[in-house]
């Protein structure tokens, strides 16, 4: 979806799916996070504008705080391709969980 200066969104994608469950990950340039996240707002107001609900959820403490609470992370930075298979199974659903509380 882009939301134009105006406020009015445009879709790309599935549109046959119901509005609550599509879900919009904006994908940025490191170097533009500052000015998207003082920005942000802006983002809200706008997809509110054109009728659409919003709940904005950062990811950034999610993997910190998921490492902090495993027994093993220790040895994970000492041998970091051994979490490679709790990424792809119990981070995910870690994550998950974050994103539905």
């Amino acid at each position: 979806m882009l939301i134009d200066t105006n406020g009015t969104s445009r879709h790309s994608g599935n549109e046959t799916s119901p509005g609550a469950e599509r879900t919009i990950f904006i994908v940025y340039p490191k170097e533009d996070e500052r000015r998207l996240r003082a920005h942000r707002h802006d983002f809200e107001v706008r997809t509110r504008n054109a009728g659409h609900t919003w709940k904005e959820f950062d990811f950034t403490g999610v993997f910190p705080a998921w490492m902090a609470a495993d027994e093993y992370r220790e040895a994970y930075f000492e041998c970091p391709e051994d979490i490679e298979l709790k990424l792809e199974s119990e981070f995910t659903d870690f994550a998950a969980l974050q994103l539905r509380a």
